[in-house]
């Protein structure tokens, strides 16, 4: 995804777009000179069409920094964090996903003090896996260190992942998991159903970490929940995204000053946002507006 979100921006989409926004904001800068500077040569300008005019600029500007904003999301590794109770299979889990034994499995709960991380694919999407320590209330030091770094990593996860054993009925510390994280964008999956489900357990999906089955229909399932669906995304970099979004604050001031019949006032604060356009594409200031607005309207021919 973040791919072909570059693979447009250097196919010239991003260029082509700026381009028609500056000669947008050219035309209505021509007819709001003229209007100003020369009011007993040139057309009274309809005020009402000018702040329709600039709102469409307005939106459009807005549209491609929203493409240009999902572009940077794309572009950033996200963070998928596996949590749950103590010994249900979280390590395991983590080890299919990543392809190799990243986490150290054992039978005995709280076997996971640290978290671990590691890149891992998700369908087009590249995010960072963390393994957790079990979340359960602990007089271990140690432990106690690994479950409270567990609720820290939890608050800034694109993802969490909520295993728990889909084998047995909920435990206290599961009800527990489930309460914290009930605000997170999660996925619920239930383990061990090689050992079978209990009749009464529902969840996003089942898995058996063990061996396997169901793993990629959750690799599946979280690339799906990660992905936003961005088919109109852009990339560029900071800078220039940081140059349409000021494009656009002045654009829609101009739109204010419009509507307010301030048409001085909006006529700057679009030759603002022209500038900012031309900033992010690497294009030269225009020529002077008032020899664009002599050749357009023939005045002094």
């Amino acid at each position: 995804a973040a791919a072909r979100a570059a693979s447009k921006t250097l196919g010239g989409e991003f260029r082509k777009r700026t381009l028609e926004l500056i000669d947008e904001i050219a035309g209505l800068e021509i007819i709001m000179t003229a209007d100003t500077e020369f009011p007993d040569i040139a057309a009274v300008a309809d005020v009402s069409e000018i702040t329709e005019k600039i709102d469409s600029v307005v939106e459009e500007i807005r549209s491609l920094a929203d493409d240009l904003e999902a572009g940077a999301s794309l572009s950033e590794l996200k963070v998928i964090v596996i949590a749950g109770p103590p010994n249900v299979g979280k390590s395991t889990l983590a080890n299919r996903l990543i392809g190799r034994e990243r986490s150290i499995v054992h039978e005995e709960p709280g076997t996971t003090r640290d978290l671990i991380e590691s890149k891992c694919d998700f369908g087009e999407i590249c995010a960072t896996l963390v393994d957790t320590a079990g979340l359960r209330s602990t007089e271990h030091g140690v432990e106690l260190i690994g479950v409270d770094m567990a609720h820290k990593r939890l608050s800034g996860a694109d993802l969490v992942i909520l295993l728990v054993d889909g084998s047995v009925l909920p435990t206290e510390e599961e009800k527990a998991a489930l309460a914290k994280t009930e605000n997170s964008e999660r996925i619920i999956a239930l383990n061990k159903s090689d050992l079978g489900l209990h009749p009464e357990r529902t969840g996003d999906i089942a898995i058996s970490a063990k061996t396997g089955d169901g793993v990629e229909k959750l690799r599946e399932l979280a690339a799906k929940r990660l992905y936003t669906g961005e088919t109109d995304a852009l990339w560029a970099a900071s800078w220039q995204i940081e140059s349409i979004n000021r494009a656009l604050d002045a654009a829609r001031n101009a739109m204010f000053a419009a509507q307010a019949d301030a048409l001085d006032a909006a006529l700057e604060e679009l030759t603002e946002a022209d500038n900012n356009l031309r900033a992010a594409i690497g294009e030269n200031a225009p020529e002077d507006i008032i020899a664009r607005v002599l050749e357009n309207f023939c005045i002094g021919k």
